[in-house]
Parts: structure tokens; sequence; C-alpha cells
């Protein structure tokens, strides 16, 4: 079983530290083991499956805008993840036709979702435990030259949970 920063994939509800609510059933929490490099930290819960999802963001940081500490930042967090996953498929792809294709441009076109900077570790490629469907890591840009790193933890189950949200809102209606 998984437990990335110490949450475990499927555990219930009610054996989170629970610090904030979003929208579809996303909890803020406290981890039990964080990593020094994130801030928060967001499990996706279901009242019949369990934690889902669990992502996590670092601290928005200035970055230069060609990019270079974040995707240094980016790149060290994915050295760590491989030692226990293997290794991923990175994405470093800028739109075809990008408005922001100049290099001094790489936050503005990352900001403006015209460039990609990840890494993906998936079944059945990679050495996930049974419970991980994937692992996403990526560079995100939050405006105002600053920029972040945030990884993301999909369970196996996160479509049949993804299948139960869209029914209790259908149930809206």
């Amino acid at each position: 079983m998984s437990a990335p920063f110490g949450i475990e994939i499927f555990a219930p509800k009610d054996s989170l530290q629970i610090e904030g609510e979003y929208a579809g059933e996303k909890y803020a929490v406290k981890p039990p083991r964080p990593h020094p490099s994130f801030q928060d930290y967001i499990a996706q819960v279901s009242d019949s499956l369990g934690v889902v999802w669990v992502k996590a963001l670092a601290t928005p940081a200035p970055t230069d805008a060609y990019g270079n500490a974040l995707r240094a930042a980016v790149d060290k967090i994915a050295e760590q993840v491989g030692l226990k996953y293997g290794p991923p498929e990175k994405t470093d792809f800028l739109l075809p036709g990008a408005m922001w294709d100049a290099p001094q441009y790489w936050l503005n076109a990352l900001e403006d979702g015209q460039r990609y900077y990840s890494y993906v570790w998936k079944r059945p490629h990679n050495q996930l435990e049974d419970d991980l469907e994937s692992v996403f890591l990526g560079a995100s840009a939050f405006g105002g030259g600053q920029g972040g790193v945030i990884i993301e933890y999909a369970s196996t189950r996160m479509a049949d949970h993804e299948k139960e949200l869209e029914t209790k809102l259908a149930d809206l209606f």
C-alpha cells in the first residue's frame, strides 16, 4: 500500500488531519510525513473508497523568465521520485504556434498553458505500488514571476471516484 507523504491511499476520511475543504470532495490536509519542498497538501476522498488522489504544492517562489530555477527544482524532485519508481516519461513541450516561443518567455508560456514541463510515472511502465495508477510531477506558474513544483498521486480507483462525483452532480438536477 502506498502512502505519499504518509497519506495512505484508500484510507478513510476520518484518518486524515483535515485543515480545510474544497469542492469535489478535496481537503487540505496535514501530512504525517511532509517533504521539505512542499507547503500545501490536498487529498481527494471518497466516502466509499477513501483517499483516491493526493497532491502537494511547493511554496510559490520567484522564478527567472527563462525558468532555470523552476526546471532545476522539478528535475531535482524527479530524481528523488525516480529512485522509488524508476525512470519517468518526461515532457518538455512548447505548443506549435505558441506566442511565447523565445527562451526568455519560458515562464510566460508556462503560465499561458502554451508550455508543459513535467514527468510522469504510470503503470505498467513503472514500479508503482498496486494501488497507484500514476504519479505526475510538473512545473506550475502562479503569475507575477512566480512558479512552483506540484506532484499528484492518482490511485487505481480515481476513475471510479470521478464517476461517483458525476452521479452526485447529476442528482442535483
